[in-house]
């Protein structure tokens, strides 16, 4: 169906999409409009001409150019021709060419050259361009472009990728969640995380722009950075590439951790290939790329004890070995009777021996990578006023990820994306343009441990019940702390569909370049997943002051079983925008937007949302105990929340060019932003009873062999369906609860800006720049039901204020708070001469009272007591890049 759908939308429309417009006005010397002057864009590169015509205000219009540099050429009967060569116009970047023509015959000619380093006198938003020469040039580990979003001044904390496909990275002060991400004109970010979706190799990139701070009104969704990509296109001429990077452990040094060099081999190899189809009218582009990893740089270590410890003996220890029974172990050696079963055949089966000194693993992480990528793109003009164009990237991953730190335990995790984006440009007049997106994004996530003999601790002896009754294979994740991590994740399906429709309508008005437009997104969601549907174990040092002593007593401290959890959350995105980019004198620009951007909150086709609400009773489920509710409960809506209709936030800029030399501009903005949440954050909710059960138990007092002793055995689990199973279910107490906060809203951000740049020489480019942010509401968890200090004994969950009925409440709210200051210094030197450079020194610092959405208060009762430096905090920062192309060796 995926497939199918993909190639009817290649079969209705041609691919590509439009990068960049250069318009203006045309006026005499008194600044009368000049109508009807013949304008044409010349590419510098392919010698491309597009035409256009000015209207009876004097402005003209062409659109749809490819990222490159041009020469302008204006003609009037009755005035001088007029010529600029070198304009450089960049991605997502509108290039304004104002020209007042001199009277005289057209065989006369002025002709001005620009220069290459062109200082912004157009916007007070803070935006760096990554062009196609950095993409290419510069090394880049796994051919990952999105690596070159840590060039741009601002940039601080990255988290790891994890189970998402890129890294994500904090930008002026912003979550790593919290960027934008487009491509060709259409969305790139996969909404489950918040993160970006696969980008196209860096050989099919044209270039791409991350705009940092106090962008326009056009821009929205996320309240971070936003990065806009375009792809290559094909042109008249056909050319082609052919690459092959390899990594290998040959050329690499011993890590300190291992005996040996691991073994590692990384290949990518591929091509790209583009031209006409129909001269200067249809044009097509390819591209593809293969990568083969096998293991992974460095080893991976485990402390899994020495032989002695194995078998009990602790005697190295500084301090006595605790008997759980009472007193201390005799010389702290645990008896051999006292050691349990099915904890030594877990050692036996999974845990090697130790290779190094101080029971030290140091082992290969022999996990594997195999990945496939193909981006297509189409252009077609149908007339010099209307162009059809669109592109495809098809990515499939399948990844073998080494979880733990013990050998043999891997997480197979297979993506496959399907990222289309389909634009159509229509000039309505010389002064007026408008443009058309859809975008599909598709994202399919599969994902199967590999435990080594696909055994559980049943096949040891051990006393648990697998939670669902569906055949699965096994899964582990088993943690003895300060020791070793059985880990290998657990089965789940996700089915990730995005559709997107954007409306752009540009009009150049004499002194005013209008935005008006808008966008709706729909983002839908269909996971199952079988998440610690067996057991995840802890074992601390809770009973003998030695984790591995706990284990080999199989005693853990907290062990935790799911359910099979499956939901279905819808979310629609709305929002318009009027952009007003106002030329208020030839040196002064004014930059101001307003957008709205309404929230909706998620919506569960299967209902299952469920929220506590004190002294309150169910009518949709009526035996559940007082205190929580469901949708379809008086007072209740489909998704718990509020929607925000209100969300109107205004954005301003100002760009002068003090002397009209344009080589200096002093430069501001401030703007206001709403991000979206996340799709995860509903994962833990479908666990709620009666949908799925989540059992936590701390100090189980019949370890491993008898986990549920004193509860009761509730698996496997069958959630209640019709009425009559809802009218009879029996509830398991206390319940474990996520909710959605009742007043839980979206994030709002503040963006500052002021800024002086100054061009030097021909080429080169200095910013001095103080950047801030503020953000409220950011997503947080909180223990709405924590434990109190209570009578000597009593377990967690007695001790806590809603006992017995509820045990712990994740309450998942918008309490959070950042604010961010920083200054940046930034050179750049445009390419020419064999050089191109750029570098920036970051001096800032963030605050925050949480800095991703799962940071939890170490005290739920003293909030406030959590603000501090974030740990998204980099205080200085310099980074450099630069390219340098040696001189070519000349013939004798």
């Amino acid at each position: 169906m995926k497939l199918a759908l993909a190639c009817l939308l290649l079969a209705a429309a041609a691919f590509g999409q439009g990068t960049v417009t250069i318009y203006g006005t045309v006026t005499d010397s008194t600044g009368a409009a000049v109508p009807q002057a013949t304008v044409q864009a010349i590419n510098s590169g392919t010698g491309a001409v597009r035409d256009a015509r000015s209207d009876q205000s004097g402005s003209y219009v062409i659109s749809r150019l490819p990222v490159g540099v041009y020469t302008v050429r204006i003609e009037a009967s009755g005035f001088k021709t007029f010529v600029q060569e070198g304009i450089q116009v960049q991605v997502d970047e509108n290039r304004q060419v104002n020209v007042a023509l001199q009277v005289g015959a057209v065989t006369e000619s002025i002709e001005v050259r620009a220069e290459l380093a062109q200082v912004e006198t157009r916007s007070g938003a803070i935006r760096e361009i990554v062009d196609s020469l950095r993409i290419v040039e510069l090394p880049l580990n796994g051919r990952n472009p999105l690596q070159l979003q840590y060039l741009a001044a601002g940039s601080a904390g990255i988290a790891a990728r994890d189970q998402a496909q890129n890294e994500s990275v904090s930008i002026n002060g912003s979550r790593t969640n919290s960027n934008n991400y487009q491509l060709d004109g259409g969305d790139n970010h996969d909404p489950y995380f918040n993160t970006p979706s696969v980008f196209p190799n860096p050989d099919a990139l044209e270039e791409f722009s991350i705009q940092t701070n106090a962008y326009g009104a056009d821009r929205g969704r996320n309240a971070g950075a936003f990065m806009a990509a375009v792809t290559r296109s094909g042109t008249n001429n056909f050319h082609g590439t052919l690459f092959e990077f390899v990594r290998n452990e040959k050329l690499n040094a011993r890590n300190f951790f291992s005996n040996t060099v691991p073994p590692f081999k990384r290949n990518q190899f591929g091509g790209t290939f583009g031209g006409r189809i129909i001269r200067d009218r249809t044009f097509f582009f390819g591209s593809y790329q293969g990568t083969t990893e096998r293991s992974a740089p460095g080893a991976v270590t485990a402390t899994v004890g020495t032989a002695e410890q194995r078998q009990g003996n602790f005697s190295s220890r500084s301090t006595a070995l605790r008997d759980p029974q009472g007193g201390t172990f005799a010389n702290s050696q645990i008896p051999r009777e006292r050691l349990n079963l099915a904890a030594l055949k877990f050692l036996e089966a999974f845990v090697p021996l130790p290779n190094r000194a101080n029971g030290l693993l140091s082992t290969a992480s022999q996990q594997k990578n195999d990945n496939h990528q193909i981006t297509g793109k189409l252009d077609h003009r149908f007339s010099a006023s209307n162009q059809l164009s669109g592109r495809l990237v098809y990515n499939n991953d399948a990844f073998d990820e080494a979880t733990g730190n013990l050998p043999g335990f891997f997480a197979s995790i297979k993506y496959t994306n399907w990222n289309l984006a389909v634009s159509d440009t229509h000039i309505v007049s010389p002064s007026i343009l408008n443009t058309f997106t859809f975008g599909y994004n598709d994202i399919d996530r599969r994902q199967i441990p590999i435990v080594p003999g696909n055994r559980t601790w049943n096949d040891f002896g051990a006393g648990f019940t697998r939670t669902f009754s569906v055949d699965a294979p096994a899964a582990m994740h088993t943690q003895v702390d300060g020791y070793f991590n059985a880990f290998s994740r657990f089965p789940l399906n996700h089915f990730r569909t995005g559709l997107q429709f954007s409306e752009l309508l540009s009009w150049n008005r004499g002194s005013h370049f209008f935005k008006l437009g808008g966008d709706v997104r729909r983002s839908m969601l269909d996971l199952q997943e079988l998440f610690r549907g067996d057991p995840f174990i802890r074992f601390r040092n809770t009973f003998t002051g030695d984790a591995l002593a706990d284990f080999l007593l199989g005693l853990p401290t907290q062990y935790e079983q799911i359910a099979e959890a499956a939901n279905k959350p819808r979310v629609t995105e709305l929002d318009l925008f009027l952009q007003d980019d106002w030329k208020l004198s030839r040196r002064v620009t004014l930059n101001l937007g307003v957008r709205w951007d309404p929230w909706f909150p998620f919506r569960d086709e299967l209902n299952k949302f469920s929220q506590i609400r004190l002294w309150q009773k169910s009518r949709v489920f009526p035996t559940a105990p007082a205190g929580i509710v469901f949708p379809g409960d008086p007072g209740t809506t489909s998704s718990l929340l509020r929607r925000r209709l209100g969300n109107t936030t205004p954005r301003f800029g100002f760009a002068i060019d003090p002397t009209g030399s344009g080589r200096n501009s002093i430069r501001g903005g401030y703007g206001i932003f709403y991000s979206q949440v996340r799709q995860q954050a509903n994962n833990q909710i479908a666990t709620n009873q009666p949908f799925s059960l989540k059992l936590t138990i701390n100090n189980p007092p019949g370890g491993v062999l008898d986990p549920y002793r004193g509860i009761g055995n509730p698996f496997p689990f069958q959630p209640p369906a019709t009425d009559a199973e809802k009218a009879s279910y029996k509830w398991v107490l206390p319940l474990t609860v996520t909710q959605w906060n009742p007043d839980f809203r979206d994030a709002i951000a503040q963006q500052w800006n002021f800024n002086v740049q100054r061009q030097f020489f021909s080429s080169w480019v200095a910013t001095a720049a103080y950047v801030g942010s503020k953000a409220n509401h950011l997503f947080l968890t909180s223990e709405l039901n924590p434990g109190v200090f209570g009578a000597p004994g009593a377990n967690l969950n007695a001790r806590r204020p809603l006992a017995p009925t509820f045990g712990p409440v994740t309450d998942q709210s918008s309490r959070g708070n950042s604010l961010y200051h920083s200054m940046q210094l930034t050179l750049n030197k445009r390419f020419a001469s064999g050089l191109t450079l750029l570098t920036n020194y970051t001096w800032g610092k963030l605050i925050d009272d949480a800095s991703t959405d799962g940071d939890s208060p170490a005290n739920p009762f003293n909030f406030r007591n959590e603000r501090g430096p974030s740990d998204l905090d980099i205080t200085h920062r310099f980074v450099s890049s630069f390219i340098w192309q040696l001189p070519s060796l000349k013939a004798a």
